[in-house]
């Protein structure tokens, strides 16, 4: 086999009887270096084509065909020799103190050049290099040196903005043959000096280089007219830099446009060191310019990103050499979508169709750009982002060749999915649209929401202006998400949305919007004569969150709360609070109630069964339990009802939701649970064993203090929101005996912090209970049985001082609490019932069970507890009623 040297330098007297080393073909090639090399296949033109095929310098190469079953070399070890002058001239012509030898990449020159090539001014080389790099002439000077030899192609120096190449010239006669012979140095084989011309065709399947480069020529032959970096500055002229059109015939350095001049003198400058002699036939020499690039205004060099040519699409075929395969893998991925390629372009790694990504890379980093090379080094060495790009690429490649692999989830889970946990909020909206079950709403609002958050929390302009896209109801945003295309009503899943935003975001912007104004639109009406909810949600913002409140909605919202309501006018003047019965007796079928005595008669309101009025005559309790009252719940019309103190409508048949109706800005009715803000004395409310559905809101009123909302179909609960009065005063909350299916982390964020029983047992509650609990000091009865928790238990004894009775039994047989029961319940002054039976809980029962003196029930049975009862429990007495199924006492 012949192998074309890292680089050669150009020598092309026809005298000249240098002998350049050539590979022994009985050698092998050490076990980091592939054994098996796909050749490159090139195709020739088709008939017809008129492409004009850039013309390439003489001495740039071509890489040649390689057999996979020729033997690989023997590569010896790195010489530990150091390159130092004191040895001698490395090469004819060696001039250490003015140029250095291109055959050791010009380690031995000791010159005093202080100035980059781009211009920068060098720092002096720090004393940890010094000490490891000795004899590489950095001792107390800031003159350009190479000590990384073997890997870099040009001295170099520190300079305020990183490493920076240096301008220094190389010997003229820097011979290959000058090189200190060594049995340490494998022999190769002279470099081929066969120009590429048009008549050899392009040099790479799929070329066309108007509009992309080939790799395996550095994208040289790219002659297209993209003039701006990968980051996207513009490129100034070729003619105002240092790679000057004239040092270049042939490489077409014309105005701005990007161009790669350097591939052929990095291929012509590094010649065959030790470390280039370690890589396969197929890769690139170490730190060679790879792709094409341009200069910015700062005179700074970076590439462009200009596409890699693929092969075509439309020869794909299992018979393709391996690289075309790679490429039509990605073809085949990204096939009928947005991002199905041209045929033949290769898309630059920020275009990739998200879920080929891993197609892609398995592509790019063998074939194209070739960017997760580590340049020779161990990984660890090499820069953060080729060791990133090649994690991605090992991840992708052994998801890929795994059984049953799946392209998609390949790409999921080694791209998307750990980029997004990186900070990158694209990519989170990618696994949303990507990586998540199309019919998995929980799945694309988390991700679409995390996406929203990171672009809020982020410094960076250019992200946190694409904010709205991300956190709003347009193009995809996370409220579409989680909510849907249409406006869901009032105080419900928007509003959910936009105040915990509010909550976590207060001032920061969304064009001429914030997310507190947001949040005073979702989670509350339009309805003028409905202001105390944004009274209520600003004022809490401004009070308690910081939220700065520049057009003053909050004192407007609250000044026009204190206007004289006007009566709907379907009422016709007739006084307010009877109009609202009377709506509530023919809505909810008052001519078959058991008892409808004095309704909608001429007898005083006051007087009607069940209705209670204070002095003045306005409606403060309405008691119309068990008296076959059906129908949808009344909202509207209780809702007019502003006196209204204790509502009790138990044991009936109404069904539907609790949200009544409003307009909206478009004037369309939508559901409005921000109606009974109105209701601002109202204390009890009794809505159980009914039919009611749809979610529940136990803060629905201001002042509330007791709510039952048990035995009904609700099945989901309103996150409790702080900014409502009644998180304050809410003391009882029973909501047991529903279908609420939620997280215990979600029913447990953010309680009323005054409760004093919290009852939402026989539900489909699930999860793990939080390892830190909220602190309630007031609450006395928690009661979350018969649902499926999971998980061990936390501490109750920090956070609920004054628990007197738990009850978690009876957990769904596929979940069950887990672990030992704890010790700490005995340092509850006041615990009285403990019930954990049905669980699966281990160990013994804590024998200081027996100094809890206020104990009287202890129930365990149904766990796989130790079938002991600790003597000290006999402590307790008689009073005490202690149950576990299966245990005896000591």
């Amino acid at each position: 086999m012949t192998t074309s040297p890292a680089a050669a330098s150009s020598h092309n007297d026809e005298n000249d009887a240098t002998e350049y080393p050539t590979f022994s073909p009985t050698s092998s090639m050490p076990s980091s270096v592939s054994n098996t090399v796909s050749p490159i296949v090139i195709s020739p033109l088709d008939e017809g084509d008129d492409t004009e095929w850039p013309t390439f310098s003489p001495t740039s190469s071509t890489s040649p065909t390689t057999s996979p079953t020729t033997s690989n070399p023997t590569i010896s070890p790195k010489p530990t020799t150091s390159l130092s002058p004191t040895l001698g001239p490395q090469c004819e012509g060696s001039n250490p103190k003015v140029c250095g030898c291109a055959s050791i990449n010009q380690a031995d020159y000791r010159g005093t050049i202080s100035t980059s090539a781009s211009g920068r001014e060098c720092l002096k080389w720090e004393d940890w290099q010094v000490e490891r790099f000795p004899d590489s002439g950095l001792e107390d000077n800031n003159y350009c040196r190479n000590p990384k030899y073997w890997y870099l192609p040009r001295p170099y120096c520190i300079t305020a903005d990183g490493d920076d190449e240096c301008d220094v010239p190389i010997c003229e006669d820097s011979l290959p043959s000058a090189y200190p012979s060594s049995s340490l140095h494998p022999t190769i084989s002279p470099k081929p000096t066969t120009s590429l011309s048009p008549t050899q065709g392009p040099p790479c399947e799929g070329s066309n280089p108007k509009v992309c480069g080939c790799h395996s020529v550095g994208q040289e032959d790219y002659r297209g007219s993209i003039s701006t970096t990968a980051r996207g500055e513009r490129c100034i002229r070729w003619d105002e830099t240092q790679d000057r059109p004239q040092d270049y015939p042939g490489a077409d350095l014309r105005d701005n446009y990007c161009r790669n001049p350097r591939w052929s003198r990095a291929q012509n400058r590094l010649v065959s060191s030790n470390i280039h002699a370690l890589r396969a036939p197929n890769l690139p020499p170490a730190h060679e310019q790879r792709r094409a690039y341009c200069y910015k205004e700062d005179g700074l060099r970076e590439d462009c990103d200009i596409p890699h040519c693929f092969p075509l699409a439309s020869k794909c075929s299992p018979l393709l050499d391996q690289e075309s395969q790679a490429a039509c893998a990605y073809h085949q991925c990204a096939a009928g979508s947005e991002y199905e390629l041209d045929d033949y372009i290769a898309p630059v790694r920020a275009k990739v169709k998200p879920d080929c990504q891993c197609e892609f890379e398995a592509w790019d980093c063998e074939y194209g750009s070739k960017e997760c090379a580590a340049d020779g080094l161990p990984i660890a060495m090499a820069p953060l982002e080729s060791q990133a790009l090649m994690q991605d690429y090992e991840c992708c490649v052994n998801k890929l060749n795994g059984i049953n692999s799946i392209a998609t989830e390949a790409s999921c889970d080694c791209i998307i999915k750990p980029e997004c946990e990186a900070g990158d909020p694209a990519k989170c909206v990618d696994f949303a649209d990507y990586c998540c079950d199309p019919n998995d709403q929980h799945c694309k609002c988390e991700s679409k929401t995390k996406a929203c958050r990171l672009a809020l929390d982020n410094d960076s302009k250019e992200i946190s202006a694409m904010a709205w896209s991300y956190c709003g109801s347009y193009d995809g945003g996370a409220q579409d998400a989680c909510c849907g295309e249409n406006d869901d009503g009032v105080g419900l899943c928007t509003c959910d949305y936009w105040e915990q935003l509010c909550t976590d975001f207060p001032n920061v912007e969304f064009g001429s919007t914030t997310a507190c104004s947001m949040a005073s639109t979702s989670c509350c009406s339009s309805d003028p004569s409905n202001d105390n909810c944004k009274c209520d949600l600003l004022t809490y913002a401004v009070q308690t969150l910081g939220y700065e409140d520049s057009k003053d909605d909050a004192d407007s919202s609250c000044t026009r709360t204190k206007t004289p309501k006007e009566p709907p006018h379907q009422c016709d003047g007739i006084d307010l609070q009877v109009c609202g019965l009377e709506s509530i007796y023919n809505e909810t079928g008052g001519e078959y109630w058991y008892n409808n005595t004095g309704w909608t008669t001429e007898q005083d309101h006051c007087s009607w069964f069940g209705i209670t009025c204070d002095e003045q005559g306005y409606v403060i309790e309405i008691y119309l339990s068990s008296n076959n009252i059906t129908g949808e719940f009344p909202a509207v019309s209780l809702s007019s009802l502003y006196n209204l103190q204790r509502l009790d409508l138990s044991n009936n048949e109404l069904h539907g939701i609790m949200a009544g109706t409003s307009r909206n800005s478009n004037l369309m009715r939508v559901n409005d649970t921000s109606l009974f803000f109105k209701l601002r004395d109202l204390t009890h409310v009794d809505l159980s064993k009914n039919n009611l559905s749809g979610e529940v809101d136990v803060l629905f009123a201001p002042a509330l203090e007791y709510a039952n909302f048990s035995h009904n179909n609700f099945s989901t609960i309103n996150s409790f929101k702080k900014f409502k009065r009644s998180h304050q005063t809410l003391a009882i909350c029973d909501v047991s005996n529903n279908l609420i299916n939620t997280s215990t982390s979600d029913i447990m964020m953010n309680v009323p912090p005054n409760i004093e029983e919290f009852i939402v047992s026989s539900n489909i509650i699930h999860g793990s209970l939080p390892t830190t609990l909220e602190v309630l000091p007031n609450l006395r009865r928690f009661n979350m049985s018969l649902n499926g928790l999971s998980g061990e238990l936390p501490d109750f004894s920090n956070s609920y001082p004054n628990l007197q009775v738990l009850d978690l039994s009876d957990q769904d047989s596929s979940a069950g609490l887990v672990g030992n029961i704890l010790e700490s319940f005995a340092n509850l002054p006041f615990f009285s019932t403990l019930n954990l039976a049905g669980n699966l809980f281990t160990g013994i029962i804590p024998p200081v069970f027996g100094n809890m003196g206020q104990l009287r029930a202890l129930d365990l049975s149904s766990n796989k507890l130790s079938q002991t009862i600790p003597k000290e429990l006999g402590k307790l007495g008689e009073f005490a009623h202690i149950i576990c199924a299966f245990c005896r006492v000591l």
